[in-house]
């Protein structure tokens, strides 16, 4: 019996190594080269394709691989319109020495002719989306060159505005863009479609109504081709127009975007990796999966000079990788993923984020450094939201609005360093998440994150109300939101802001210093709908004189003790004594009381934080007049040496030296 069983098992061992050879045979390496020859075979670095033209022509099979060669610039759009499978993805990667082969949307453009005004023109068959002089973004021909117009009124209308500063002739701005702010939180792009008698009337609607105090600017406009930098793009005679500088013509580099999307998959399309590839100056996306994507890896790739997203997953994909990525100087999003499940966003580093106004992504959710969203629309039990997702390790620094928003369920953002949020926005948070009602956006962890530089902009605005600049926002009618071992601090607004219609959600062991209130939770759209928060044995560090350590605020009811439970935080203010605020609906309704508290008041009136600790101006650390926060974002311990002064924790214990865990922060004192 063993020696029929032996040999057997030996047959069956070289029936899957034959089985293996098999599969590597069937497995092709394709070669993308600059030197190469679009007549060659592509199955080897000597007999490479030369151009994205040819590769797009090429059916692959599971296992496939496409090599773009290290140090070449590919100009085009990559087609992904086959799959893999489980254990055999379809790669696109890189080969050679060298930095990352470069897939480019952008030709370069040398045949100019100089105009008699000084301008450059040259003939460009395809449309023009973008210019780039030395791989800087050029700005599109605007009005007014620098800052914003403003709109003096608007009859209460969406679609249409008056400006009494106007002076041109009438139909003059017909066909011109004109970007506008229409909230705190979004820039909007249309085309003017009328101009008479100062009026502008725009071609969509806008969210919100154009009143008086809103700023805009015009573009688009051959007249006011008129500054260094700026161009036009006539598409009836297809020419481009560049203002250069004309002390610095020699030897620049100009190039203009003429294609969408860097590498487009589509529909249903499986078992993809992207990896070590440098995507630049596309209009669209520099990836894009078009919906119902599964196992796309896109890992260790630079993304940089995007007029919309850098990285788009459309409707519905799963178990998806965006891992290791550096995504910079976007117009619209770095990453946006619109419902996706199981989906992984890790150590990516996304920066410089919507940093033109009014370009990039017309309306809300533009202006984001990492994403995950939902159809805005009314969900149902057994609806299809985003679920068990995970955003994690991922640096996000300098977004013109948030820097992480996640809706859906069952998800986590963890272990992220969020800062300069906000650049160019207000009314939001450098971690974010909002609901249109139940069963959209529920029992989600945001869990030892750093956070911190959050200011807000208040330009191109008439809103009365002060900038509203968050740490971390959770917001209308999201629940069981768990927000726990964070570390923010230099925030403008709250350090963690709970908002109205927002239930049963936790705040706990969160450090929170110099912010400009410590904690709060709001009431104002439906009565009694905002309860159950639970905020604990959290950290509040006032470091100047005008910073509450929470404030309660119902505009609705004439008391604040429905929307949740404040009990056993900590509170560092050695300023004054008072530092908590109760704000609310007076009895008659007819008007907003602001109450301040000291401690005791706050504990025995309002019966907030009965086992909290408070550290006021006659306490023992009053002798400090300054404080410090150390913070670790690193992945590995962090030790930070004092050499000079008398430092101490906030147990007034001197210190020499720090151990910080990753992800950690400390507060220290100093006299």
């Amino acid at each position: 019996m063993n020696f029929i069983t032996k040999p057997t098992k030996y047959k069956f061992s070289i029936f899957l190594v034959f089985l293996f050879l098999h599969v590597s045979l069937n497995a092709k390496n394709y070669y993308v080269s600059n030197s190469g020859n679009n007549l060659n075979k592509g199955n080897s670095a000597t007999t490479a394709w030369k151009s994205i033209e040819r590769l797009n022509q090429q059916e692959f099979e599971p296992g496939d691989s496409v090599l773009f060669k290290r140090g070449d610039v590919f100009i085009g759009e990559i087609q992904v319109n086959f799959s893999g499978n489980l254990n055999k993805p379809i790669v696109y990667s890189a080969f050679g020495v060298g930095s990352n082969p470069i897939i480019s949307g952008a030709i370069p453009l040398q045949d100019w002719e100089l105009q008699k005004n000084g301008l450059l023109m040259s003939d460009c068959q395809k449309t023009v989306f973008n210019v780039y002089c030395n791989n800087q973004q050029q700005i599109l021909a605007r009005y007014p060159n620098q800052g914003y117009l403003k709109i003096d009124g608007g009859a209460n209308s969406k679609s249409s505005f008056c400006d009494d500063y106007l002076s041109q002739e009438d139909n003059y701005w017909v066909g011109a863009n004109v970007r506008f702010k229409a909230y705190d939180w979004e820039w909007r792009t249309s085309v003017v479609k009328d101009f008479t008698n100062r009026t502008i009337t725009i071609s969509d609607s806008s969210s919100n109504q154009l009143n008086a105090g809103w700023g805009y600017y015009f573009d688009n406009k051959f007249e006011q081709l008129d500054t260094i930098g700026e161009w036009f793009y006539d598409k009836n005679v297809q020419k481009l127009y560049y203002y250069p500088d004309p002390k610095k013509t020699e030897g620049i580099s100009l190039k203009a975007t003429v294609y969408e999307n860097g590498f487009r998959l589509i529909k249903s399309i499986h078992h993809i990796v992207i990896e070590n590839i440098t995507i630049e100056m596309f209009q669209n996306n520099g990836i894009v999966a078009e919906g119902n994507n599964q196992s796309i890896n896109i890992c260790k790739n630079q993304i940089n000079q995007i007029s919309q997203t850098g990285i788009l997953f459309n409707d519905n994909s799963s178990d998806c990788l965006i891992d290791g990525n550096s995504i910079t100087h976007i117009n619209g999003r770095g990453i946006f993923a619109l419902e996706p499940q199981s989906m992984k966003i890790t150590n990516n580093y996304v920066s410089s984020i919507g940093f033109i106004p009014g370009y990039g992504i017309s309306g809300v959710n533009g202006m984001l450094g990492i994403a995950i969203g939902n159809k805005e629309e009314m969900k149902k039990a057994d609806s299809t939201i985003a679920r068990n997702n995970t955003i994690s390790f991922n640096r996000v620094d300098s977004t013109g609005y948030g820097g992480i928003r996640m809706d859906g369920a069952n998800s986590i953002i963890a272990n992220n360093e969020v800062s300069n949020a906000l650049f160019y926005l207000s009314d939001g948070s450098a971690i974010y998440c909002w609901a249109t009602g139940e069963n959209y956006t529920y029992n989600n962890i945001i869990r030892n994150n750093i956070i911190h530089d959050v200011y807000g902009n208040k330009e191109a605005t008439p809103s009365l109300k002060g900038v509203a600049a968050n740490g971390i926002y959770i917001d209308n009618n999201c629940y069981e939101i768990k927000v726990e071992g964070n570390q923010i601090f230099n925030i403008s607004g709250s350090g963690v802001h709970i908002n109205s219609d927002a239930y049963n959600n936790s705040v706990k062991n969160n450090t929170i210093y110099n912010c400009g209130t410590g904690l709060s939770i709001a009431e104002w759209s439906k009565a009694r709908a905002t309860y159950g928060n639970v905020i604990s044995e959290n950290i509040v560090f006032c470091k100047t004189p005008d910073q509450n350590g929470a404030e309660l605020m119902n505009w609705l009811l004439p008391y604040t003790n429905t929307m949740g439970i404040l009990s056993n935080n900590t509170y560092y203010n050695f300023f004054e004594k008072f530092y908590f605020q109760q704000s609310f609906l007076s009895e008659d309704k007819n008007e907003k009381l602001n109450i301040k508290y000291n401690f005791e008041g706050w504990q025995n009136k309002l019966g907030n934080d009965k086992g909290g600790i408070a550290y006021q101006l006659n306490s023992k650390f009053a002798g400090f007049s300054n404080s410090n926060i150390c913070f670790n974002a690193g992945k590995g311990n962090k030790t930070i040496n004092f050499e000079n002064g008398d430092i101490y924790d906030l147990q007034g214990k001197k210190i020499n030296s720090l151990e910080l865990l990753p992800f950690s922060a400390q507060i220290v004192l100093y006299k």
